[in-house]
Parts: C-alpha cells; sequence; structure tokens
C-alpha cells in the first residue's frame, strides 16, 4: 500500500498501521530492536510515557537492550525530579544496565549519578567505592565515544578527588582532554591545546598544540554558523 504523506488521512493510516507493525514486532516476534520502537512510538506518538516505560523495562530486563535501559532509567529520572533520592538506586540500577549492555549514554549516566548518589553516603569505603565506580564508568562512556563523559573524566584527573587518596593525574587529564576533542568536544580541544604547549603531563608538542588549537577554532566557527542558520 502506497501512502501520500501530503494527505493528512493517509499520515494518519500510515501512523497507526506503524504501531500495529510495532506491536507485532515486540510481542509476537520478540524483536528488542523492535520493542525499543514500539516505545518511542508509545512516548513520542501515543503521548503515553507510562505505557512505554513498561515496554523500555521489559526489554531490558528480558532482551539486555541497552538503549531501552537507559531510557526507563531516564523516565525514573524524569518522573521522579523534585525528589530523586529514593529512586536513586533503581535509577543507577538500570543505567548500569544500559552501560552493561553497551549503550554509553547509560555509562555516562551511571557514572554522574554515582557521584550525585556519594553525597548521601556516610561510610567511608561505600563512598570511596561509589566516586571510583564513578569514574570508571565515566571512562567507559568515553571509550565507547561519548565526548561529555570525556571532558567529565578529564576534570576529575585534573583536580583529583583527595578525600579518596585518588591524586591528580595531568598525564591522564591530557588524555581524556584528548579523546574529548577526538570527539569533537571543543573544551576538550582547548585543554589539549593548552597542556602540548606548556608539556604539562605531557611532553611539549608545539605542533600537537597548535593542531588542538585549530580544531577548537574550526568547531567554534561551526557552532556559529549552526547557530546563524537557526536565527536566519
Amino acid at each position: 500500500m502506497s501512502y501520500d504523506f501530503k494527505n493528512e488521512e493517509d499520515v494518519k493510516e500510515y501512523i497507526k498501521n506503524l504501531g500495529i507493525e510495532y506491536r507485532f514486532g515486540c510481542f509476537s516476534e520478540k524483536d528488542p530492536q523492535i520493542c525499543q520502537l514500539l516505545g518511542d512510538y508509545l512516548e513520542a506518538i501515543e503521548n503515553n510515557p507510562d505505557k512505554a516505560a513498561k515496554i523500555f523495562k521489559e526489554n531490558c530486563d528480558n532482551n539486555n537492550f541497552g538503549r531501552s535501559c537507559n531510557k526507563y532509567a531516564a523516565y525514573i529520572e524524569k518522573k521522579n525530579l523534585k525528589n530523586l533520592k529514593p529512586v536513586l538506586p533503581e535509577m543507577i540500577k538500570y543505567y548500569k544496565k544500559g552501560c552493561e549492555f553497551n549503550w554509553s549514554d547509560g555509562c555516562f549516566g551511571a557514572g554522574m549519578k554515582l557521584r550525585y548518589y556519594s553525597d548521601l553516603i556516610n561510610d567511608v569505603d561505600e563512598r570511596t567505592k561509589c566516586l571510583l565506580e564513578s569514574l570508571q564508568h565515566l571512562e567507559k562512556a568515553c571509550n565507547n565515544r561519548h565526548s561529555e563523559a570525556c571532558y567529565v573524566a578529564s576534570n576529575i584527573h585534573f583536580l583529583g578527588i583527595e578525600e579518596i587518596g585518588l591524586k591528580p593525574n595531568k598525564t591522564k587529564f591530557a588524555e581524556y582532554s584528548v579523546k574529548a576533542c577526538e570527539q569533537n568536544e571543543i573544551k576538550g580541544c582547548i585543554n589539549a591545546s593548552i597542556v602540548y604547549k606548556k608539556g604539562d603531563g605531557v611532553p611539549m608538542d608545539t605542533e600537537l598544540a597548535q593542531k588542538f588549537k585549530e580544531k577548537a577554532l574550526d568547531l567554534q566557527r561551526q557552532i556559529h554558523e549552526e547557530k546563524g542558520i537557526q536565527f536566519s
């Protein structure tokens, strides 16, 4: 069947049939990717986040689908924005599952929420464990090409975490700044340029410093051009 997407009735029919196809693919064929699409459909088209969340949770628990784990964690967070503390363990659990099943946003979410959760822990050993686990998840997210995670991890290594004995590590700071820059994070490029210009934690290399500086300027130009297009 062909649709005329300029015709409102055809568009409605197409969207309705899409929902039917997603339900069949998820419930009858047990396809994890289709279940994810069904959750997205319920959330965006039918405006039913609670039903969508149920699909995401089941797709995570039963099919180990990382993106669905991350979506369910994000649902918990959004639904409980005014009182996150009681739901943090559940939220972190699903962000971590998303990370375990190779979804970099899950690794990043776990890393950030573990840092927040650590402030609520009084036991020194447990707090230390939580903060180290947070850094591990941020580093994993970075290595799975999550630029913001690279930048956050670089800052942690730059400052260290004195209370748990994690000392500032300028070599690691440079490493994660470079990774952030490689993934087009402008602040990572700026930091990478500075450390190579100064030889701070890495051998001084003016060519690399210039390379990272030029990339930062290029990314800045792209941002300005995109803003100009949006404004126009």
